[in-house]
């Protein structure tokens, strides 16, 4: 009995082991602001791209990949409506060893306001929204 218990504990941790071992990540590289801000903008942006990335469920990810993010437009606008704040960004995601690009992906946001609060707003649904389809971008 000891040694059907002693087997079965060795076999979870040589399967565990693999399991691990075999796991495919995909890092966050580069993350740009191609429009000028103010500076606090390229901290959140990558703050924010470091949580939707960990967020993600990537158990199924079969190769490892760096994924680059850019913020290609943060503006805001006034038209008989109000203001509103839009955000587009721009993701790329390339295989590890070589860097060839196999995904390009979008995401795009626009909130109703303009205070500080919305552009944050913005720019984080904007960053969801990339997100979002790098699961499908890896299968």
């Amino acid at each position: 009995m000891l040694r059907a218990r002693t087997f079965l504990v060795v076999l979870g941790v040589l399967l565990a082991g693999s399991a691990s071992a075999e796991t495919k990540k995909v890092s966050l590289g580069e993350v740009s602001v191609v429009p000028r801000n103010d500076g606090t903008v390229a901290p959140l942006l990558r703050t924010t791209a470091e949580n939707e990335l960990g967020a993600l469920d990537l158990s199924h990810v079969k190769r490892d990949a760096v994924l680059s993010l850019s913020l290609v437009r943060l503006d805001t606008a006034q038209d008989g409506n109000g203001t509103s704040v839009t955000c587009v960004v721009s993701a790329t995601l390339r295989t590890k060893s070589g860097g060839t690009i196999f995904a390009v992906l979008e995401g795009r946001a626009r909130v109703d306001s303009s205070n500080d609060a919305a552009k944050r707003l913005s720019l984080r649904s904007a960053v969801h929204g990339a997100m979002t389809r790098v699961p499908e971008a890896l299968k």
